[in-house]
């Protein structure tokens, strides 16, 4: 049973029948584990042929239940009887963000009952909330993704973990037990990344003692707080971890290495956002993250809209094969990224580590666009200098380096190596300048590497 559609459409069966006796979410997800677990071992072919046939159906679902997708396909003379292959596919118009903000309502589908609707926002790169919904049928696929990755590093689901994130309960103590999934009453405990205290760290610290967790599961900013808490306290943590798996931002080289060493275990780097939680995700070789094809489809483009060959950056388009409710297809997430091998023997295809937002690209005097992306991959090679790094554009004619180092001579060393790597930018008119200073965490716990001009 290879169609996501036919696991959904069974188990609306299994659930009107035996919704007495067999609980909802364990079936559900019992079917859609197996489901992505029996993906893995497919050959690229037969891989390609279920992506295949899932991005067909979402297409045609929207365009037959969605008001906006029904006029934004039928004015380009698009119909599903057309898409054939994923060359046609490759034809169908981009999703904007301007276009969901405008059009929020004509995108759910007409089958859709509203309280099965879950609303969810993200601030985006300008500020401006884009609000989208998922459907609540579509959560046990993100739970199944969840532990495909749990999977992945010998994790069980039954583990206990630290979560280092926001907490709705603002009048909660940071670290507190939880049942973070209720119908499967795992014991779980929480860091809160927005108040994160010598005295919450202690605690968190004392429980990782006391509950012996197997994995974290944090933003990034989070995990590096919490691991210069630990380095500079010199506490030695018991040795009970399998994996620090970090999201919310893309990973520096030197901070992986801080919190590796922290925490005497790998970071597994995860890829995913607020409109599509789960995207592609760390397996067994740092800087190579595997896609969930199975589930989504994930293309990169360049700027004429081309598709783009391994290790060629461009704007990532992202398809949701599962949220009928609010069909995503080919939308621009504002994201970069390349193809590590976008067509493997076998398994899924994978991703190069995220080189980060469209909107992190600074744009200076003399149309000279700077590509923020490449400006953090410069500090992969000096992990032994810089401890955390910001980069600001100033003005059309300056960028700013904000460096956080041990001492004087790692800060000169560190300048001397940036002002090398960016001369090319010298040549054409651009102040470098740098600062040496300590660099907190920004946004509850993520943390954002570029910031371009306002």
């Amino acid at each position: 049973m290879n169609n996501i559609f036919d696991i959904m459409n069974l188990y609306d069966v299994i659930q009107k029948t035996y919704i007495k006796t067999i609980p909802f979410f364990n079936i559900e997800l019992f079917n859609a584990m197996n489901f992505l677990k029996r993906n893995e071992s497919l050959s690229y072919d037969e891989l390609n042929s279920v992506s295949l046939k899932n991005a067909k159906n979402i297409v045609k679902y929207a365009f037959e239940n969605s008001t906006f997708y029904n006029k934004k396909y039928s004015k380009e003379g698009f119909h599903p009887n057309d898409f054939k292959t994923w060359s046609d596919f490759q034809k169908l118009p981009i999703l904007e963000k301007h276009e969901i903000r405008e059009n929020r309502k004509q995108i759910i589908t007409k089958t859709t009952k509203l309280n099965n609707l879950i609303p969810t926002a993200t601030g985006g790169s300008t500020g401006e909330p884009l609000q989208i919904y998922h459907d609540k049928k579509l959560y046990f696929w993100t739970f199944a993704l969840y532990y495909r990755q749990l999977r992945w590093q010998d994790i069980s689901i039954k583990d206990k973990h630290l979560g280092i994130w926001r907490t709705k309960d603002e009048a909660s103590n940071n670290v507190k037990n939880i049942n973070l999934y209720s119908t499967l009453r795992y014991s779980n405990f929480i860091l809160d990344a927005r108040k994160m205290t010598e005295s919450s760290m202690d605690r968190a610290v004392k429980e990782i003692f006391r509950q012996k967790p197997k994995y974290i599961y944090s933003y990034v900013g989070g995990a590096e707080v919490f691991a210069d808490y630990i380095l500079k306290n010199r506490i030695t943590l018991p040795n009970v971890f399998k994996a620090i798996f970090t999201t919310s931002s893309p990973i520096s080289e030197s901070i992986r290495l801080k919190i590796e060493k922290a925490f005497n275990t790998k970071v597994i780097d995860q890829y995913g956002s607020t409109e599509i939680l789960s995207l592609a995700c760390e397996k067994d070789v740092k800087g190579k993250l595997y896609t969930f094809s199975d589930l989504r489809k994930i293309e990169t483009v360049n700027n004429s809209l081309i598709q783009t060959n391994n290790h060629e950056s461009g704007s990532v388009l992202v398809t949701d094969y599962v949220n009928k409710a609010f069909p995503l297809i080919r939308y621009r997430n504002g994201d970069m990224a390349s193809f590590y091998e976008k067509e493997p023997t076998i398994g899924l295809p994978s991703l190069n580590k995220i080189n980060g937002r469209v909107s992190e690209n600074f744009s200076m005097k003399n149309e000279l666009i700077v590509d923020g992306s490449y400006l953090t991959t410069i500090f992969d090679d000096i992990p032994h200098l810089v401890k955390r790094f910001l980069v600001k554009q100033e003005s059309k004619e300056s960028i700013l380096f904000k460096l956080e180092t041990e001492s004087n001579d790692d800060f000169e060393k560190a300048c001397r190596k940036i002002v090398g790597d960016l001369d090319f930018l010298i040549k054409d008119g651009i102040k470098l300048s740098f600062s040496q200073e300590k660099i907190e965490s920004n946004d509850a716990g993520k943390v954002r590497y570029i910031i371009k001009m306002d």
